[in-house]
């Protein structure tokens, strides 16, 4: 199973800073997704790239990030090795992870 380089970035962080950072496999960076205290950091949170999120990176350099957005809902960044950036609200995510690398599918709102 693939390993993903995975970090966290917390609304009192700076931009830039992130903890907890380390390689998981998939079931860790599930937990890792679930365990975020999401609605701890919703509270006063401006909605940017730079706030609450889990971040995954791949061995290409490709980055996928899950923030927060208005409303309860959340915001998938994706960010390619080029620095094109692509992002969806939604409030349903599904993640998968093949041949290490990063795939999206979402349900739209």
């Amino acid at each position: 199973m693939p390993q993903f380089i995975s970090k966290l970035q917390r609304n009192t962080y700076e931009k830039g800073e992130f903890s907890d950072e380390q390689p998981r496999n998939l079931d860790e960076t599930i937990q890792l997704i679930k365990d975020f205290p999401w609605d701890l950091e919703r509270p006063l949170t401006d909605i940017q790239l730079t706030g609450p999120s889990v971040t995954i990176q791949d061995a290409e350099l490709n980055y996928l990030k899950l923030g927060l957005y208005f409303g309860g809902k959340f915001c998938v960044y994706y960010l390619d090795k080029d620095n094109q950036i692509i992002y969806i609200i939604t409030t349903l995510l599904i993640l998968s992870l093949r041949k290490s690398s990063l795939l999206i599918s979402s349900i739209r709102h």
